[in-house]
């Protein structure tokens, strides 16, 4: 079975991804698929805060959460995720996250992606900003260009194809309108030789960040 994918905000926030995120959720191609819990119930609300707009949106000419509820017709396909706890509560990392955040909103959708990425492994996104926030945070990544992503997931991480999400398969047009893919987890630290690993697990965080 395909590992479940998270899917960034700034996939619906940026006008070139979304319409190719709400086809492939309509015909139901994803498999299983999350969102951040934080971020659903804002749309719910039907308001994002400008400073979530601006974290993860486009300068100018963002969807709306209006625009993205009249188009999402089967919300029912993506699972809210809402770890029980957040591992790194009151840590060094956590103050610097709710530094870079600058809202209630922003940190609480970071910390929810936090704890995807290193339990579940794997978020698609239009933007580094999620990223880049863990970075200044105290996590580490391995940054990975070139569209090394196939031959990483089946040489170097060893992923059997079957369970590589069915978002990011080489086929599937999200993937291709995205720009980064971020991988936790036991598959990330399967690219890192052992002895580094051990460091890797004794800091607050390891993923890949890989450019599809």
């Amino acid at each position: 079975m395909p590992d479940r994918l998270m899917i960034d905000p700034s996939m619906f926030l940026w006008p070139d991804t979304f319409p190719v995120l709400i086809e492939a959720l309509n015909r139901k191609e994803l498999g299983r698929v999350a969102i951040p819990h934080a971020f659903a119930s804002a749309l719910r609300d039907g308001v994002l805060e400008e400073n979530f707009v601006r974290f993860f949106g486009p300068r100018r000419g963002a969807v709306t959460a209006p625009e993205i509820l009249s188009r999402f017709t089967v919300p029912e396909l993506i699972e809210e995720y809402s770890p029980k706890s957040f591992r790194l509560e009151g840590s060094v990392f956590d103050q610097r996250l709710s530094e870079v955040s600058g809202s209630d909103l922003v940190r609480r959708t970071l910390v929810e992606e936090w704890e995807f990425l290193t339990s579940e492994s794997w978020i698609i996104s239009k933007v580094r900003a999620a990223f880049d926030g863990f970075l200044k945070s105290g996590a580490v990544a391995l940054e990975v260009g070139g569209n090394a992503f196939d031959w990483l997931a089946a040489k170097s991480l060893k992923i059997p194809p079957e369970r590589v999400p069915d978002g990011l398969n080489v086929k599937q047009r999200l993937r291709a309108v995205a720009k980064w893919i971020a991988v936790g987890g036991a598959s990330a630290t399967a690219v890192v030789a052992p002895p580094v690993a051990v460091g890797v697990g004794a800091a607050s965080g390891f993923f890949l960040l890989l450019d599809p």
